[in-house]
């Protein structure tokens, strides 16, 4: 029977040690556990403790930890506390209290956090139960007084509204939403709602109400800290660094207002310029105080257990591991066989790890295809390739065992599949949020009305809330919110207001009807149009191969299960004679460019050539960056085409695009010009068509009339969509992002020069750029000097639309090279 290496290593002799010492010891050293030998104890762990902390440096490595114990399927016992926001902190007190197994991942500074008594947090909460006598307005006061917030729509916790008999609600402790209907000093009904469609999910019989920490901790409270909040813990400290904590305790919950800079620091901010606002005098509130924080005061702490980790120490009980790190490959294959074949000739157990099961595959071929002779390993056991999502191995050298990754062969960066917090955002319901009193909309059965606000309707002896529509001669329609999929926000390109709809009438039946014939007649056209296309005989290109595998398993992020299908239905469509014609849309960042950039690889195996389009000179220069990164290990020649380049360089790719010495090129319009002629284009790739003019279209179908297609686009045009709809363009779908993409955050705050500046520098120290939007050109160079002034390591470029359109693309340019840090638009 095989035996996975997670097994293996739950049962080696460095884990039988670390369980010995725990037993013997409150306090122990240890040599460090390298890569995936930590989650996998920490979680083997779990079986015989209640609690878990581990404390990290940072939050990279909270992000990774989080991911490994989800692979090993402990991602719900798993409380990650990355942020210590009092908002965030509170749910998570709250989470834990109401757990008892559980690994809670921080970093060190949560030692230092000063929380609450458990006993308040347990006491803050209030219990509301159906049918219970509570007066309308005693709960709505109770909210307030409580300091939750009054807003249009529920969708953070703290926030609360109020619509009629309705009062909605999200309790700190509560996973979901809450809205309650009164029917007098009654309440009727409790029921859980989707934040984003705002739709009831499901009735319950109580909810709790918790109290926000910050809006009844003073000064004069008793304060702890997390330990306090565990049952006999045992505390893993990555890396050795509690002697960093300070000699500061940080307090979240302190009262945050009438805090004011010093004078010293206000004084430094003045500025005639009228449109920019003065320092103002309200900050953030100061949140330490002074109390010592020694790493031996958390070690004496009684029901407690601690495992050191520290790479150099001279303590003499330092439980010894023999754990290190895995050789580095470093994407060289050669060094991958001759590391498997050296440990294999000393007796080692090798397990390469994959990220999904297509990978695993991947890497199992090519290990097969390109060093035959490891096929005896393979089949001896000696080296297998096993799917565990991990980022790093090791080697143990007592049970001679070395586990490496695709990660760390392929130097992929290791993503999170998972959100690590519960980081929330202000995302107005899809269903409400562009629809306001008054706009105009569009119901699917009745045509064009008028929104006039939410009501409540009782059928019966049961209520509903209902959109109220206003149609022609005072017609009204109340729509369930369970059908708000009919009504959608009616949108012309015109300033004008549309006539409302007659119910009754046949006006919109009619309406609907014409538009469905214009249609059916456009389409008819089309494809007859295209159905000659169909009948053009093209190249059929070979089957994957080797190179095809490596270069798609060295894709430094895991391919989305659409990437995956579309990828082999271009594939399919390149393999037939027929020529392809296939529009790809997908959301921007959805990996649109790495299945443009496999297909042309696949064309250039075959000795064709590849165009690829695009709009504008930066995109050209972007794509060209991405092309020529992929295929780096590769021999093939990749140029560019724009005006980015001299009239001698355009003249040299113009002469090598003719004699088939360039395999690929990127560009733009001038692709289009007269001089410029192909030794044998085999596939045209075109990212975003609708950007392009109607003559650069009727060059387009010269082009490619009988060379293989390919359309990338995040908002296809009506036409282009619709000729792929009705199946005369083939149409392929990437719905999916990938599961490492990280949400967008927004945050509304005054214009405080204080902010600004740590925002912009936080962005900086972490290598990144940030962009600064401003509202008039007239004055955007006295903001730039204006920050200028304040943040003197700016490297500001200014970019508007009044701009020439060379010297505006010359400063996007030098954005994207990073010649610049800020861009301000």
């Amino acid at each position: 029977m095989k035996i996975s290496f997670v097994d293996l290593i739950k049962n080696s002799s460095a884990f039988k040690l670390l369980f010995k010492g725990l037993n013997e010891e409150r306090l122990i050293f240890t040599s460090p556990l390298y890569g995936a030998s930590k989650s996998i104890f920490v979680s083997e762990l779990l079986k015989s403790v209640n609690n878990i902390v581990v404390l990290l440096p940072d939050e990279k490595a909270i992000d990774e930890f989080n991911v490994e114990l989800c692979v090993l399927d402990k991602g719900k016992d798993v409380v990650v506390i990355n942020e210590l926001k009092p908002e965030l902190l509170q749910e998570k007190i709250t989470d834990i209290t109401n757990r008892k197994n559980f690994i809670l991942i921080s970093t060190y500074k949560l030692l230092n956090c000063l929380l609450p008594e458990r006993e308040k947090v347990s006491n803050s909460t209030t219990v509301i139960d159906l049918n219970q006598h509570l007066n309308y307005e005693d709960l709505i006061e109770y909210l307030h007084f409580l300091n939750y917030t009054k807003d249009k729509f529920v969708e953070i916790p703290g926030d609360y509204s109020v619509r009629g008999s309705i009062v909605d609600f999200w309790s700190y402790s509560e996973k979901n939403p809450v809205r309650i209907e009164f029917d007098g000093d009654i309440i009727d009904s409790i029921r859980y709602f989707d934040p984003e469609s705002q739709r009831s999910i499901d009735k319950i019989e109580k909810a709790t109400l918790s109290a926000a920490l910050t809006s009844s901790v003073d000064e004069k409270e008793i304060y702890t800290d997390i330990i306090s909040y565990l049952d006999n813990p045992v505390i893993f400290v990555s890396s050795f660094e509690m002697n960093n904590l300070g000699d500061e305790k940080i307090n979240l919950f302190v009262n945050n207002i009438g805090t004011t800079l010093p004078k010293i620091v206000a004084a430094e901010v003045e500025d005639p310029a009228d449109e920019f606002p003065d320092m103002l005098t309200v900050a953030e509130p100061a949140v330490n105080i002074k109390d010592s924080a020694s790493a031996d005061k958390f070690f004496s702490r009684v029901n407690t257990r601690w495992i050191i980790e520290n790479e150099i120490s001279d303590n003499e009980k330092q439980i010894r591991l023999d754990l290190t790190d895995a050789p580095s490959i470093n994407s060289n294959y050669q060094i991958l066989f001759n590391t498997i074949i050296n440990y294999a000739e000393t007796d080692y157990k090798i397990i390469l790890a994959s990220e999904n099961e297509l990978q695993s595959q991947r890497l199992n071929d090519l290990l097969l295809e390109l060093k035959p002779e490891l096929s005896s390993l393979i089949e001896r056991g000696v080296v297998s390739v096993e799917t565990l999502a991990i980022k790093n191995g090791f080697v143990d050298k007592v049970d001679k065992l070395l586990l490496l990754t695709d990660y760390q062969v392929f130097n992929k960066p290791y993503r999170s599949k998972i959100s690590t917090s519960k980081k929330y955002k202000k995302v107005k319901s899809k269903h409400f949020a562009s629809i306001n009193k008054g706009d105009y909309v569009v119901h699917e059965d009745y045509g064009v009305g008028q929104y006039a606000g939410l009501e409540t309707i009782k059928i019966g002896d049961v209520s509903h809330e209902s959109m109220k529509l206003l149609y022609n001669n005072g017609g009204a329609v109340y729509v369930n919110l369970n059908y708000l999929a009919l009504v959608k926000k009616y949108s012309s390109n015109e300033s004008v207001k549309p006539n409302l709809s007659t119910l009754g009438s046949a006006d919109w039946a009619n309406t609907k009807a014409k538009t469905k014939k214009k249609i059916k007649d456009a389409a008819r056209e089309l494809i007859l149009l295209y159905a000659k296309r169909k009948a053009t005989k093209g190249y059929s290109f070979s089957g994957d191969t080797i190179w095809q595998k490596e270069l798609e398993a060295s894709f430094l992020y895991e391919d989305t299960p659409d990437q995956e299908k579309v990828t082999a239905q271009i594939k399919e469509d390149m393999e037939t004679e027929i020529p392809m014609d296939r529009l790809v849309c997908g959301d921007v960042g959805f990996g649109k460019t790495e299945v443009a950039v496999r297909a042309a690889f696949k064309a250039v195996q075959d000795g064709k050539q590849v165009v690829v389009l695009v709009p504008t000179t930066i995109l050209a220069e972007q794509h060209f960056n991405t092309f020529k990164d992929r295929f780096s290990q590769f021999p093939v020649n990749v140029r560019v085409l724009s005006r980015f380049q001299t009239k001698r360089e355009q003249t040299e790719i113009i002469k090598k695009l003719e004699t088939g010495n360039v395999d690929i090129v990127v560009g733009t319009h001038r692709l289009f010009s007269k001089d410029v002629k192909f030794h044998d284009l085999g596939l045209l790739v075109i990212d975003e068509e609708h950007r392009f003019g109607v003559m650069a279209k009727e060059k387009l179908r010269s082009i490619k009339s009988n060379v293989d297609t390919l359309t990338l686009t995040a908002t296809p045009i009506p036409r282009t969509l619709n000729l792929s709809l009705l199946g005369a363009r083939d149409l392929s779908i990437i719905a999916t992002p990938p599961p490492n993409r990280q949400p967008i955050y927004t945050h509304v705050s005054v214009f405080e020069i204080i902010k600004i500046k740590a925002w912009i520098l936080q962005e900086l120290k972490r290598g990144g750029q940030v962009y600064v939007v401003h509202d008039r050109v007239q004055s955007i160079d006295r903001l730039g000097a204006y920050l200028l002034k304040y943040i003197p390591e700016l490297k500001i470029a200014v970019a508007h639309g009044q701009m020439k359109p060379a010297q505006l693309e010359n400063v996007i340019h030098g954005f994207l090279n990073k010649d610049y840090n800020v861009l301000l638009s």
